[in-house]
């Protein structure tokens, strides 16, 4: 049958890449890894991981993926999208030996329904790991932070930023701060930042303005927001500390 790759993910030094295989157009996808230097692919194959897969990878070309529960034998198959988990996978480990790190179940302090994605993201410029709760459809989720370079289990201490009362759609994150896309009272979307060691911290560095902020992303040399006016798009630069502190008043663009 025809086959699709999905959702292709490198390593922070492009020496591995994980990508998805879905059998027949259908998004319930293989997650195999190859070798840049060599092509070759590893033995590595983790199924039933739909429609997200590769998460984050770490230095130690260990990473995080999304992964559907196995459906018991005579299950309502329309419950096979439901309760997926976060897990964390090392090169050549049986995926079911996998522990469990992020989702459905995981952990007390961390409620999710049966339809919630468990997302967790990692960045070299920061020493906090984020847990993202992408509830179903809805654009609006829920984040969670920890102090740590690797979350290996179910028993992380994650401390909750911002429910979706917030109205969060996009983040990115540097050092100590995470900066939020929200449009809580701002219809065309503002731009927040908030300490992730202090979250009652917070400043708001892109307000609300004829612009329809739709982006943003940290780079080395700053913050890069993407906002449109009508038909015409812009970018805009904040220079960043290495704490991750903005400076507003260097915004160009």
């Amino acid at each position: 049958p025809p086959r699709s790759t999905l959702f292709p993910y490198t390593t922070l030094f492009r020496s591995y890449v994980a990508y998805g295989v879905s059998e027949g157009g259908s998004e319930n996808a293989v997650i195999h890894v190859i070798e840049t230097a060599t092509g070759k692919i590893l033995p590595d194959a983790i199924d039933r991981c739909k429609f997200v897969g590769v998460t984050a990878w770490l230095p130690d070309n260990s990473f995080y993926y999304v992964r559907f529960p196995k459906l018991a034998p005579n299950a309502d198959p329309t419950t096979a999208e439901l309760k997926p988990v976060a897990y964390l996978h090392v090169l050549g480990r049986d995926p079911d030996a996998d522990p469990a790190v992020f989702g459905y179940g995981v952990n007390p302090d961390v409620k999710m329904s049966p339809i919630d994605f468990p997302i967790v993201v990692r960045t070299p410029v920061s020493p906090y790991t984020i847990g993202l709760v992408q509830h179903g459809v809805q654009n609006e989720g829920t984040i969670y932070a920890i102090n740590a370079d690797v979350v290996s289990g179910p028993s992380a201490a994650w401390k909750k930023l911002v429910d979706v009362d917030s109205a969060v759609t996009s983040f990115d994150f540097r050092g100590s701060t995470i900066y939020l896309l929200n449009h809580k009272n701002a219809l065309s979307y503002q731009v927040t930042s908030m300490r992730l060691d202090d979250p009652a911290k917070t400043a708001t560095i892109v307000p609300e303005s004829k612009d329809v902020v739709e982006q943003v992303s940290v780079a080395n040399d700053g913050l890069y927001v993407r906002a449109r006016r009508g038909g015409f798009g812009k970018i805009s630069r904040i220079a960043l500390a290495a704490a991750g502190t903005p400076d507003v008043s260097s915004r160009s663009g």
